[in-house]
């Protein structure tokens, strides 16, 4: 819990015209489950993992300059390319977990679309 807290700590929320504190970053944890016999003395078995995905909210950004400031503009602007980022990345996640579903797929997986699916690649290879 004590990574855990520290880990949320570095996330970065941002307003957004529909939510006031809307998570702009994804957040993995991975927890290991070990049994260590006491017995061996320090040998442990890695009994399982646990993944745990916190992804970004995606909501609709709102274009409306009418009436704005310069800084209230630049923000909005920054807002649609933040979820113009983080809509790429859900996508190309929903893709390749399509990809990974259907095992009958002979087509190259594309994990180097996005950081989020390189970190799926690191996770498949070491479940596998």
């Amino acid at each position: 819990m004590k990574y855990t807290k520290e880990a949320s700590k570095s996330r970065r929320t941002d307003s957004t015209s529909f939510n006031d504190n809307s998570s702009r970053s994804h957040a993995i944890y991975q927890l290991q489950l070990r049994k260590i016999d006491k017995k061996n003395g320090s040998k442990d078995q890695l009994l399982s993992y646990i993944n745990i995905i916190d992804l970004a909210g995606s909501e609709k950004q709102n274009s409306d300059y009418v009436g704005k400031t310069k800084d209230e503009i630049e923000k909005i602007k920054k807002n649609q390319l933040e979820a113009n980022y983080i809509n790429k990345s859900l996508t190309t996640l929903g893709r390749i977990v399509s990809m990974l579903v259907d095992k009958k797929s002979k087509l190259a997986i594309p994990y180097r679309e996005s950081k989020l699916t390189m970190l799926l690649q690191v996770f498949n290879y070491y479940l596998n």
